[in-house]
């Protein structure tokens, strides 16, 4: 018993510090870095003064996402409340930067034995969930990549004149995605196998938050004050952990996303050079999650393609084959493609016309597919003239046989 009240204590120091390290700074105020290497093909980025791209949100929506991300004394991050008062993305007034790719998403290679294939692929699911989008992508070579993810010998490393012992690290001096087997200790616990998995999953999902550009969301202007006052609460980019003292309860059920990750995700988005509209679920659906337990995702998030800001998701198409009379009411017409609905993102579909601009009131058309609805109506996708749109149902006399 002794031996094992020794080492979770010493696991419960490590969590105390958790992710701090070389690999926790953030790059001085400027434009991108264009230094490469293997490990990061990609290079560094933030907008110009860590501007944000201000015309994917209105005021209002920026004033609810800081309302969110200000968080209290151990959660979120202060810095982060110019986003709606400078419209600037930094943390102390230095830019956050990312290494997501100039097609916004952020793509992976794995070589760590740590994290195991399975652990990175569920981690890129779970950020995809969350942001209603694919915004990771684990690729097979690492000439595909943005940042590779790998394990390192390093034993103690020198932060502010103190040797310290991270578990893993986002790095930017080259190095990509680190994490450090020799400072893990979990394996020699009798904590159940959940749980360990859940721990290790939890630290390869922050550091791939701060890959995509989210700072630590543990309270105050720095977003540390958890880890600083080794306070072990439930947010995964603050000082997470499970099965120890300390550790809230809440945690036993698995790696649980919060409002707070989700808005500084849809923030960071923001500042990407393909700037992206993420989580826009968070504006009606503001109880809305995504949890990892031991392998399995488990989401609320609204499965499908947002039409409007209305939390509008269209879900998974069954194919029909019909013919059927359009009504004379007026309905917004949506142009999309099989690769943002069969692979179930939800990236938001611009509206491309209305029925009444394409002339096809009160005529029969083509049926092809049908999409139920998390709300309302069915959507139906019909072909005119060799091009494919999708209709809200409403607009049909008739209606669709399944």
């Amino acid at each position: 018993m002794k031996k094992r009240g020794l080492i979770l204590s010493v696991i419960l120091a490590i969590a105390g510090c958790l992710y701090i390290g070389k690999t926790d700074v953030f790059a001085e105020n400027g434009a991108t870095n264009q230094r490469v290497t293997i490990n990061q093909l990609t290079p560094e980025y933030c907008n110009v003064g860590g501007k944000i791209t201000v015309n994917i949100y209105h005021q209002a929506q920026l004033e609810k996402l800081t309302s969110i991300t200000h968080g209290d004394t151990y959660s979120g991050n202060t810095s982060l409340d110019t986003v709606s008062t400078k419209h600037v993305y930094q943390l102390e007034g230095d830019n956050l930067k990312n290494f997501v790719g100039s097609d916004g998403i952020l793509k992976l290679y794995n070589t760590s034995e740590m994290m195991t294939l399975q652990m990175v692929q569920s981690a890129a699911e779970y950020w995809n969930t969350l942001a209603g989008t694919k915004i990771v992508e684990i690729v097979r070579t690492q000439a595909e990549s943005d940042e590779t993810i790998r394990d390192s010998d390093t034993n103690g490393i020198m932060v502010n004149g103190k040797i310290t012992y991270p578990l893993g690290g986002q790095t930017y001096n080259g190095e990509g995605i680190l994490f450090y087997p020799n400072h893990w200790h979990l394996d020699e616990t009798t904590l159940p196998d959940a749980f360990k998995n859940n721990w290790k999953e939890a630290t390869l999902i922050h550091e791939i938050g701060h890959a995509l550009g989210i700072p630590h969301l543990g309270g105050g202007a720095d977003g540390a004050n958890a880890i600083r006052d080794n306070v072990l609460g439930t947010e995964f980019m603050s000082s997470w952990a499970v099965g120890v003292h300390g550790s809230p309860l809440e945690n036993i059920n698995g790696v649980k996303s919060s409002k707070i990750d989700a808005a500084a995700l849809a923030m960071a988005g923001l500042t990407w050079e393909k700037p992206k509209k993420l989580a826009s679920w968070l504006f009606s659906e503001e109880d809305t999650c995504v949890v990892y337990n031991n392998g399995n995702i488990a989401s609320s998030v609204p499965y499908g393609v947002e039409l409007d800001f209305k939390g509008n998701y269209i879900q998974a198409k069954q194919i029909v084959d019909q013919y059927l009379l359009m009504g004379e009411k007026n309905y917004n017409v949506y142009r999309v493609t099989d690769d943002v609905l069969e692979n179930h993102h939800f990236e938001r579909v611009s509206n491309y016309t209305t029925t009444k601009n394409l002339n096809i009131n009160n005529k029969i058309i083509h049926v092809i597919g049908y999409y139920p609805s998390t709300k309302g109506n069915p959507y139906y996708r019909v072909e005119v003239e060799n091009q494919e749109y999708v209709i809200n149902s409403a607009v049909f006399v008739d209606k669709v046989r399944i």
